[in-house]
């Protein structure tokens, strides 16, 4: 029996994903594990091939250009700034297998971004897609908490490795099954907990606190309903996050009553280096940038800068940081589109929205590897808002 077209493509987008899952735990492991991990470079290299063969997706017979979102196009505007300045600007980069490896890392979220979008646009959702990203998460669970020993789950060491399972909240949060989505939420929290990043703890409090209210918006019960419920859900959220939070030694609320003692973690120090750095540089730079993760090479405290504007503004220049901004408010204002037409994916949506408001600010998405996490995220959802949307359309007019 013959395999059509079609299901060729969505096999080969699933084991893409798949692909990508196991580069970025490769990446975790070569970050975090003892001695890094060989051939990581060939690993990338090797995913960002697989996801290249979707370049030649609109040279195929019968396939149908369309012009993206605008969040999607100015996405692109922005990460293809980061790569024309990455490659222009090999500051810091120690041979070609390094300079490769930094375009790879630059261009890889614009392959994601764009074979997602239109796979999602032209294919759709299915429950073969969100069950892959089940798979996804379980494979960033497993890897991140391999570095642990049984009894160290929840002691203080701070692995930023949480993140990638943080980031792939959204996703899990459009499976269908409510005990599945309670179930992997759980699991999340925990891995974000047991790292004791009080950034990540703030952040995925913030989003399943907006996820609780959006869903209750969104959702089709009366309003006495909605409120009784939704006061339900909250108070049991409160209880597992205090009980989860007091966890093991050094717990994650002793971490967040040391916060004036250690400036947060230096955070103020690292912001105000960064800001010397981007006013110390000259006009070219300021505005065209000084490429790719240069804050930590220039940084007297051989750090980034921990906030998203300033690491954009130094590295990549003044245009750069606005194109970014610019990306992100056009990705808001699809949300609250979502959130106003009720959405079923909406609250989930919101929680993207509001990882990406609090950790740009306290932290980092877009220069590393977990960045490809995020774009996947806003490529489904895009993908899919505006393909209910083409379809409201046609079916107007078919009306008509």
């Amino acid at each position: 029996m013959l395999l059509s077209k079609e299901k060729i493509i969505i096999a080969y987008y699933c084991l893409a994903l798949i692909a990508f899952a196991v580069s970025a735990c490769a990446v975790m492991f070569d970050q975090e594990s003892n001695g890094g991990i060989a051939y990581i470079n060939f690993i990338i290299a090797f995913t960002f091939m697989v996801w290249g063969v979707f370049v030649l997706r609109p040279f195929t017979k019968g396939y149908l250009i369309e012009i993206p979102s605008k969040t999607i196009l100015s996405f692109n505007v922005y990460m293809l700034w980061v790569l024309v300045v990455t490659i222009i600007n090999p500051v810091g980069i120690e041979g070609i297998s390094s300079y490769m490896n930094s375009l790879f890392w630059a261009a890889f979220p614009i392959l994601i971004l764009n074979a997602t979008y239109y796979f999602v646009l032209h294919k759709g959702d299915s429950k073969w897609l969100k069950k892959i990203f089940l798979v996804i998460t379980a494979l960033f669970l497993l890897t991140y908490y391999s570095f642990y020993d049984v009894d160290n789950i929840l002691m203080n060491v701070h692995l930023g490795s949480s993140y990638y399972s943080l980031y792939m909240l959204p996703l899990v949060l459009v499976y269908p099954s409510k005990i599945g989505k309670i179930c992997w939420t759980i699991i999340i929290c925990l891995a974000v907990f047991s790292s004791v990043k009080r950034g990540g703890v703030l952040a995925l409090a913030l989003a399943m606190l907006t996820y609780i209210i959006t869903n209750q918006l969104v959702s089709k019960r009366g309003k006495f309903t909605k409120i009784i419920i939704g006061f339900c859900i909250l108070t049991a959220f409160i209880a597992v996050f205090a009980y989860i939070g007091t966890m093991g030694d050094n717990n994650i609320f002793e971490r967040f009553e040391s916060i004036q003692e250690d400036n947060g973690s230096g955070r103020t120090d690292v912001w105000n280096e960064a800001w010397r750095l981007i006013n110390n540089q000259g006009i070219v730079t300021y505005f065209v940038g000084n490429g790719f993760n240069t804050v930590v090479r220039n940084s007297r405290y051989v750090l980034s800068a921990h906030n998203d504007y300033l690491e954009a503004w130094f590295d990549f220049g003044l245009i750069g940081m606005l194109l970014y901004i610019i990306s992100l408010l056009l990705l808001f204002k699809d949300i609250l589109k979502c959130l106003k037409a009720k959405k079923e994916y909406a609250p989930a949506m919101s929680i993207l929205g509001v990882l990406i408001i609090v950790l740009t600010m306290i932290s980092h998405i877009a220069i590393y590897y977990w960045f490809n996490v995020i774009v996947l995220c806003i490529a489904y959802f895009e993908g899919r808002y505006y393909r209910e949307k083409r379809e409201f359309v046609k079916k107007e007019k078919d009306n008509e």
